[in-house]
């Protein structure tokens, strides 16, 4: 439902005026977004390669100790799956995405 609610803010309600009257009447008109890029589809369309960040946002995940049984296993998980996620595409590391076209 959150998924669902995020892309009805996209589109219609981010360029309809009628939706947040208040904000055309601070001065900022309607935006008109024109892609949506959906993670972990099982279509992608593109990838994004993440080898450059993917030891950072490796570590910023493994921060949360609280939420981390195992970082060891949490670890060799997400770069089997960037390996995964990347290797259609020759990349090392990879993100995948659905994007849609919103225009």
């Amino acid at each position: 439902m959150v998924g669902r609610a995020a892309l009805d803010a996209v589109y219609p309600l981010a360029r309809d005026r009628l939706a947040f009257p208040e904000l055309e009447a601070d001065g900022l008109p309607p935006h008109a977004v024109q892609a949506v890029w959906l993670f972990a589809s099982t279509r992608a369309t593109a990838y994004v390669d993440i080898a450059s960040t993917f030891e950072r946002k490796l570590a910023a995940r493994l921060a949360h100790e609280s939420q981390t049984v195992d970082p060891v296993t949490l670890a060799e998980r997400w770069r089997l799956s960037a390996a995964t996620i990347g290797a259609p595409v020759t990349l090392a590391v990879a993100e995948a995405f659905t994007v849609l076209s919103v225009d």
